[in-house]
């Protein structure tokens, strides 16, 4: 996980020439019990500005141009910390895994590194100081970051202040609108001519004795229809309600029953290790690469040990590079206009799948007219 520590006051103000606003004790003590054992990433002005130099029990990471090959170790009067790169920074936030990092400021560093952030850990000082010149971005008004909580009011010195933890969420729109707007009899027909024989999926199943499964990113609920009729037991769920609509309409229609509801597979909403097997069919491809990380470690999470999380994903094919799109530094495809305008896609190849694979697990990748990812939870 990456995520940004930050003390905010109300107009997102958190420094004046180059030092705090303020100090809290109660949010110093937070940010040491949050960050220690992990690696914390800063600016070269940042980590000169910490009175007693590097942070203890942590990997400093200073960005400095002077670190122009990569990461260099260094070892002087400040402590021991590690000089980068923006660029190298940037590499290691993208290929992290399951490592903790934290972004500590100040705010061009926060500006760069928000976009690899799926967290951020914010003070919210009730106090709108006359002075500041550097301010945290607005997550606030941003429409993929959601507060997702924040605890009661503590005071400090006649300073009143929360902490609060924001989360960014996958931008639903292009599937909201694309279910709300589908044509029933399109979906109708789609389900009546899916092809209901065993396929690699169900084998893999039926090979690893899943009984409870789950069918993450539904759909409209034709496959997990398969799922029922080969006898398991189906919990599903999609990000669109208007999907989920259409699914308890199919699964009714046909005689099943399945537990549905409407969620993310980068928050489920799931026990830990509840389901022999979880299932995704063309979901992690049609996400951003950041997101993806974040959905196969929320899908292993909810699968036993010894289950099976199996995953679809799509070759790059002619109607993917004809539409209108544009790609991004992770390679995404982000589709501007035309029938796709709002959807996110991405093309893995053997290195990012590997990348994705969570730490500990075992793994097979099949490849035959799209890939087959398969981990097993040890």
């Amino acid at each position: 996980m990456i995520a940004a520590v930050v003390a905010v006051d109300e107009n997102f103000a958190i420094g004046h020439q180059g030092g705090m606003l303020t100090s809290i004790r109660g949010d110093l003590k937070m940010f040491r019990e949050l960050t220690s054992g992990h690696a914390v990433i800063m600016g070269r002005k940042t980590f000169d500005a910490l009175p007693n130099g590097a942070l203890p029990n942590r990997r400093n990471i200073v960005i400095s141009s002077r670190a122009k090959g990569g990461f260099v170790p260094v070892s002087d009067h400040r402590g021991e910390y590690v000089l980068s790169s923006m660029e190298k920074t940037k590499e290691l936030l993208e290929n992290s895994g399951d490592e903790t990092l934290f972004v500590i400021g100040g705010g061009v560093i926060y500006s760069e590194l928000l976009p690899y952030c799926q967290r951020v850990y914010l003070t919210k000082i009730h106090k709108a100081f006359d002075v500041a010149d550097t301010y945290f971005p607005r997550i606030d008004r941003m429409k993929e970051w959601h507060e997702i909580r924040c605890g009661e009011i503590q005071e400090e010195n006649e300073l009143k202040y929360q902490f609060c933890i924001y989360e960014r969420q996958i931008n639903n729109s292009f599937w909201d609108q694309s279910w709300n707007e589908i044509d029933q009899e399109r979906i109708i027909q789609y389900a009546n001519q899916l092809d209901m024989k065993k396929d690699c999926i169900i084998e893999g199943l039926l090979s690893n004795d899943a009984q409870l499964v789950c069918d993450a990113g539904c759909g409209c609920g034709a496959y997990t229809l398969k799922l029922c009729s080969f006898g398991f037991s189906v919990s599903a769920f999609d990000v669109a309600a208007g999907a989920i609509d259409i699914a308890e309409k199919l699964l009714e229609k046909a005689g099943y029953a399945a537990e549905l509801k409407t969620a993310s597979v980068t928050d489920t909403g799931y026990d830990d290790d509840c389901f022999d097997a979880v299932v995704s069919r063309d979901v992690i491809d049609h996400i951003c690469k950041r997101d993806a990380m974040l959905a196969i470690h929320e899908l292993y999470r909810i699968v036993r040990p010894g289950g099976v999380l199996l995953i679809t994903l799509d070759h790059l094919d002619e109607e993917y590079e004809k539409e209108p799109h544009r790609i991004n530094q992770d390679g995404d495809y982000l589709f501007s206009d035309g029938k796709w305008k709002g959807m996110c896609f991405h093309s893995y190849d053997l290195q990012e799948i590997k990348a994705l694979i969570p730490d500990g697990a075992a793994y097979e990748v099949i490849d035959s007219d799209g890939i087959l990812l398969k981990i097993i939870k040890q």
